[in-house]
């Protein structure tokens, strides 16, 4: 790792399969740092389990921060990852996406990188694609975003308007929603909080623990994963 002042570049190697190089910078805050929780979401994108969740599909992230998730899944088979955040975030997002484009276009996918803001509903639409899945890490950390995140959750899956879709038994409807794929790091137990207002409404999701004993991990990351977790989510209405 080279290091100068608040910035520094970084190869990251996961299962000596995937290599990408990552510029993490102080100057953008906690979007400027590669948080634990992320390792843990890319290393199950580029899992075989994997293999056909990823394959052909085009993938938000949201919070991208240094965009470590999202190259990762670009690597992987999708058709088209979008890598997101607040406007003004974005720098470092286009400056590790260049990093990075050279295997990314080889991988034939197409990278988008768009300001989306929880906070700021008109951002929203700029992303009009219909997206297969969401991937985020460690974004649920300040209880006063849960209510905006979970609202931008529902409008994507809305906006995919599979419910409309006819002749579908309710499985495959259930098969073809959106699905939203959350690492975090539990922080004084205030990233529960977030799921105890999905317990409230119940009926309107779908929460599952995912399990991820099947990875393997080198030790360095073990060490920076073994307070994370792994939700997939999705949205019923």
């Amino acid at each position: 790792m080279n290091s100068t002042n608040d910035k520094s570049c970084k190869e990251i190697n996961l299962n000596n399969e995937f290599s990408i190089k990552l510029i993490e910078d102080a100057k953008y805050g906690i979007a400027g740092e590669i948080w634990n929780s992320a390792f843990l979401l890319s290393n199950l994108m580029i899992s075989k389990k994997c293999e056909k969740l990823m394959k052909n599909k085009t993938i938000l992230e949201i919070g991208s921060g240094t965009g470590i998730c999202g190259i990762f899944a670009s690597l992987t088979g999708a058709k088209k990852v979008y890598l997101t955040d607040r406007e003004e975030n974005l720098d470092i997002l286009f400056c590790n996406y260049e990093l990075n484009k050279d295997q990314i276009k080889k991988k034939n996918c197409d990278i988008l990188i768009k300001p989306l803001d929880w906070n700021y509903y008109p951002s929203f639409k700029n992303i009009n694609d219909k997206i297969d899945l969401i991937i985020a890490s460690d974004i649920i950390y300040h209880g006063l975003n849960f209510n905006k995140i979970i609202e931008m959750i529902k409008y994507f899956s809305l906006n995919n308007k599979i419910n409309s879709i006819k002749g579908k038994t309710n499985d495959e409807k259930l098969e073809n929603k959106l699905e939203i794929i959350l690492a975090f790091t539990n922080r004084l137990g205030s990233s529960y909080e977030f799921f105890d207002i999905l317990y409230e409404q119940k009926d309107d999701w779908k929460l599952k623990k995912l399990n991820y004993d099947f990875l393997n991990f080198e030790n360095e990351i073990i060490e920076k994963i073994k307070y994370s977790e792994l939700f997939s989510l999705q949205y019923l209405k």
